[in-house]
């Protein structure tokens, strides 16, 4: 196991893909966390004009906000490389046609009145699934669901029996829409 010095996106990335590319035995599980999306963010570069950013409710729009999201969207930017890097290496290596990728949050923005607070803006994360079978199309939900839905799909997309003290619902009709 290789030991990874640091948790941003220029640390993790080259160590996911030299991973991928070392041809892993099969089957695999591979984590990619990255702090990027975290404070304190990375300074805007001139991709990312803070007077173009808006803020989201309830975040005043005035210029230190507007230069605060633009530090995030810096940092969202260079998340995005990130994750595009891992995808190609998946594609490139040939384990795209039969690898899960999961990504997703533990918590909404880190901004007042949103991370660690019950607002939407706190407790709404993102979840993309991309795979085969069922994880293909490009399919775009804004249902309700929630990460205790995440193993009882995998449960039934694998048919493999819940056990019975898993709490969530598969939502597998979703993508069979």
């Amino acid at each position: 196991m290789e030991v990874i010095p640091g948790n941003r996106v220029e640390d993790v990335t080259p160590a996911a893909v030299r991973f991928l590319r070392a041809s892993p035995r099969q089957p695999f599980w591979l984590t990619v966390g990255y702090f990027e999306t975290h404070r304190v963010y990375r300074k805007a570069g001139p991709e990312d004009d803070w007077s173009a950013i808006q803020p989201p409710p309830p975040i005043p729009d005035v210029p230190p906000t507007r230069q605060d999201m633009a530090d995030f969207h810096a940092s969202v930017r260079m998340l995005d490389w990130g994750v595009g890097e891992v995808l190609t290496a998946l594609e490139q290596t040939g384990l795209a046609a039969n690898t899960l990728v999961i990504s997703t949050t533990d918590h909404g923005i880190s901004f007042p009145n949103m991370k660690c607070n019950l607002y939407d803006g706190g407790i709404g994360v993102h979840l993309v699934m991309r795979g085969p079978g069922d994880f293909t199309g490009g399919k775009a939900c804004d249902a309700m669901i929630s990460h205790l839905d995440v193993f009882p799909t995998l449960s039934k997309w694998l048919e493999i029996t819940p056990l019975d003290w898993l709490q969530g619902r598969s939502f597998l009709r979703m993508l069979r829409w």
